[in-house]
Order: C-alpha cells, then sequence, then structure tokens
C-alpha cells in the first residue's frame, strides 16, 4: 500500500527579517522610515529521514540537500489578498550554528511595520539564480526580475518559476542548489518587529537504490542506471495545498505547463551496497502508459555482464502507479530471487518507522522488478 511518509524539507522555523521598497505613501504611514526588524531562524533537520525496518540506518537529508546561500534568498511581502508588495532587502544569511542536533541558521533583516489591522505573510524563495529562473544567472538579475511584478498576485509570480532540466548532465548540487519555497502565515508586524515561522519545501524528489538493504550481494554490481521518462522541467513553487494529515507534506505533484519526457543516464558506476543522494528529479504525474516512469537498473553478477532490471513506480507489484511529489524520497531495495547467475531480481520500497522529534519522513511504495 503506498505510504506518503515524507522527506523532511527543512521543517525551517523562520523568523523572518526584511526591508522595504515601498512606496513613499507607505513608509509615511508607517512614521519615520517604517522599517522595523525582523529575525527568521531557519532550522533544518540536519537529516530528516526514518528508520528502516533492518537494519536501522536512515535515508538521511544531507546538508547539500539543504544548502542555501545568502545571495540567492529571497522574502516576498504579500498582503490578505495575495498581492506582492514588495521585496525585503537588506538580509543576512548566518552561518550554520554549532552545538545542537538541527541545522541552524539565521536570517535578519528589515521591513515594513502594518497599519491598522492589516496583515501581510512572509514568502521564502531560494536558489533560484542556480537553476536559472527566468533566464537570470545572478542574485541581482532575480531581484530586478522579482521587483517588476510588484503588484501582481502571487500565484502569476510563481506560475513564471519554472526550471529546465537537461538531464544529458544529471543534476549536482555542486553545480545547482535545490529551488525551495516556504510562506509564514498572515500576521500584523508591529513596530517592535516580528518573528516568523514557515516550512520549506523542495521543488523535487529523490531516488535511491539500495542492495540487499545495503549489504549487497557477492559478485553483484549496478554497473548503470537509466531513468526513464522523467520530466524535463519542474515548478519551483506547487500549485497545490499541502496536507496537514500527511505531516503537512503535499501528496499530489505540481506540474507545469509544456513539460516533456526525457532519459536521465547515471553510467560508469560500480555500485555494490547503496547508491543514494544522486538522484534528484522533477515532480512527475505517473499516469500515461507509454510515459511511465521507471529505472532501468544494469549490473554484473557472478561474472555475467549484461543482465538488465526494471524497477517501476508501482505499489505492491500491481499497476498502481504511483506519482512522483517534491519533498519526498523514493528509495528501492533490490532483491536477488535466487543465488544463482541468472537470478531474477524484485525490488521493494523501503517500510520507514516514524520516531517523534517533530520531522517528516520519507515516502515509498514497492513492486516488483523482472529481467
Amino acid at each position: 500500500m503506498k505510504r506518503w511518509l515524507s522527506y523532511i524539507v527543512m521543517a525551517v522555523l523562520c523568523g523572518l527579517c526584511l526591508l522595504s521598497c515601498a512606496t513613499d505613501e507607505q513608509v509615511e504611514k508607517a512614521g519615520g522610515d517604517g522599517n522595523v526588524p525582523v529575525r527568521l531562524m531557519l532550522a533544518f533537520s540536519n537529516f530528516g529521514g526514518r528508520a528502516a525496518s533492518e537494519p536501522g540506518d536512515l535515508d538521511y537529508t544531507t546538508v547539500e540537500q539543504s544548502a542555501m546561500s545568502a545571495e540567492d534568498v529571497y522574502v516576498l511581502v504579500v498582503d490578505e489578498e495575495d498581492k506582492y508588495l514588495y521585496q525585503v532587502e537588506d538580509l543576512e544569511l548566518g552561518a550554520p550554528i554549532d552545538g545542537d542536533n538541527y541545522y541552524t541558521r539565521q536570517l535578519e533583516g528589515k521591513m515594513l511595520r502594518t497599519i491598522g489591522n492589516a496583515k501581510v505573510k512572509l514568502v521564502v524563495l531560494a536558489n533560484l539564480k542556480d537553476n536559472k529562473i527566468a533566464s537570470c544567472t545572478t542574485g541581482d538579475e532575480i531581484r530586478a526580475f522579482l521587483d517588476e511584478r510588484k503588484g501582481s498576485k502571487i500565484s502569476e509570480i510563481y506560475n513564471e518559476l519554472v526550471y529546465n532540466y537537461d538531464g544529458s548532465t544529471p543534476w549536482s548540487l555542486v553545480e545547482r542548489a535545490i529551488p525551495m519555497w516556504g510562506s509564514s502565515a498572515l500576521t500584523e508586524v508591529p513596530g517592535t518587529g516580528v518573528n516568523l515561522t514557515c516550512n520549506l519545501y523542495r521543488a523535487v524528489a529523490k531516488v535511491g537504490i539500495w542492495v540487499n538493504m545495503q549489504d549487497g550481494y557477492e559478485g553483484f554490481t549496478i554497473t548503470k542506471i537509466v531513468v526513464n521518462n522523467a520530466n524535463d522541467k519542474g515548478a519551483c513553487v506547487s500549485m497545490k495545498t499541502p496536507d496537514p494529515s500527511e505531516n503537512v507534506q503535499y501528496t499530489s505533484p505540481s506540474i507545469p505547463d509544456g513539460v516533456g519526457p526525457q532519459s536521465i543516464i547515471y553510467d560508469d558506476l560500480s555500485v555494490t551496497a547503496a547508491y543514494e543522494n544522486v538522484i534528484y528529479l522533477p515532480e512527475k504525474l505517473n499516469t500515461a502508459d507509454e510515459h511511465e516512469l521507471s529505472l532501468t537498473v544494469h549490473y554484473t553478477y557472478n561474472d555475467k555482464t549484461g543482465n538488465v532490471g526494471l524497477i517501476k513506480f508501482r505499489t505492491d507489484g500491481t499497476e498502481d502507479k504511483f506519482d512522483v511529489v517534491r519533498n519526498h524520497s523514493y528509495l528501492f531495495n533490490i532483491k536477488l530471487s535466487t543465488s544463482e547467475v541468472d537470478a531474477e531480481l524484485s525490488y521493494q520500497v523501503i517500510s520507514w518507522t516514524d520516531i517523534d522529534n517533530g520531522d517528516l519522513n520519507f515516502g515509498n511504495g514497492n513492486g516488483n522488478v523482472r529481467k
């Protein structure tokens, strides 16, 4: 049975700090220059997986999967009618804080205090320039792109935040950090400033493959993995609503217009135990048979080469396909059906055990693989 336990994506404690590029009228109403301090504590669980049933290892969220840089973080102030008002400036992103069990960073800045009973929410966007959003390659270009859209509905801006993924070059976190989005609740901002919280969600899912629960099999080596029919683009911001019953996680994909299928090849491998934290995919609505998402696994076993297994994103070996959803991890465990040279492969999706630390789980499904 499909289980959407989730991939922590930064359960982000955000106490935000912003500065305003608002109108002179707004500043005058606010009194003085109208700016007040805001502090955002970004707290990412260092690792957000859950213990596998055995041997008890975790599918960790790495620091690289939570990476942010000061020049590629943006905070937008949005009013109660979802209109984008202005962009926060003078943001200062602190270094990770030592001495705790969480990947914690502080973001500080200034914003305008609100007047009367007016409320605003603060939208956090990260890692846009690395992904060439709107053809922008610098933080200044992204900020100018956002400033040009003041007064627009925030959803209209979200629809423009689409990243492309050319699978001829597999996603590398060294070259492009994962796009992320988060939003606070509506709030008044008094003259003393405000501390807020929000969750950040990664705009990709990740896929991992274990061999015999990471113990491997003697004589077994994966030499190549091909992702079939992956989408070639993804939305930085989901237009869906997170499901509170799923630890406030998304349960269905948000797909931008104009997506197409592609293959992504991971070649020259020598994997004997696990291949993790390497495969990142845009969300996928996995319904059309001709474009069904799958993994082709090439392997050698007992010196016999040319073996090929197919992993489908299906539940319990049935025809029940499951979608690929942002901020989730799909972890498959390969098993050999016999010890013979021509043994068939099967696979299962790891079941995770809940632990009560306030974080989110990675999710999975399972099925069978045949040569």
